[in-house]
């Protein structure tokens, strides 16, 4: 009986075990600790169902969502940013259901990026009121305390919304947080900074 059926298996085995490692790779992760590594992920929470510039995610633990600090060294995690080009080949679900939009495999088969990918560390040495190569400022963006609004399950957030076009609105759980929220759904519509 010839070995040639199993070595496909086994062949077909490995590459989906090695696009299942590059799946995981891509998925962002806090480098503060070994401990942080391994049970903190980060998690989009609303994409597939709304536009790319409403996304938001946020670093989590289990069930719990919105860390800002890591809970095992109390590093700051880094403030995320949805990336200027994300891949085209995301893992999106717009129906509510169990299968990709991209790929239409069920979900427990889809092969694609994951949707957290499409997010990128904001590096340290950055503004904090700059993203991407726009120059907003604090003078472009009202932020507020809401002491009746939530975020990540939290009640009380901060809210962020641009002066010049106040439809366009974020929320954070930091100030910092909430600024850097509204700069990239601004970028994501395609807005510049607007001069005086």
């Amino acid at each position: 009986m010839s070995d040639v059926p199993r070595q496909i298996r086994e062949f077909r085995g490995n590459l989906l075990d090695r696009r299942r490692q590059e799946i995981e790779a891509l998925r962002p992760r806090p480098t503060c600790c070994g401990r942080a590594e391994s049970h903190i992920r980060f998690r989009v929470h609303n994409g597939g169902m709304l536009a790319s510039h409403l996304w938001t995610g946020s670093w989590c633990m289990g069930e719990v969502a919105g860390l800002v600090a890591c809970p095992f060294c109390r590093a700051s995690l880094p403030l995320m940013r949805r990336k200027v080009q994300p891949s085209s080949y995301l893992c999106l679900v717009t129906d509510g259901g169990d299968r990709c939009a991209t790929c239409s495999e069920r979900l427990h088969s889809c092969l694609c990026d994951p949707l957290e990918s499409a997010f990128e560390p904001l590096p340290p040495d950055a503004s904090p009121h700059t993203l991407h190569e726009d120059s907003y400022t604090t003078a472009d963006v009202e932020v507020y305390f809401d002491p009746s609004g939530f975020h990540s399950g939290r009640s009380g957030c901060w809210r962020a919304r641009l002066r010049h076009r106040r439809g366009i609105h974020d929320a954070g759980p930091t100030e910092n947080h909430a600024f850097r929220a509204l700069v990239s759904a601004a970028t994501s519509f395609g807005l510049r900074h607007v001069e005086d």
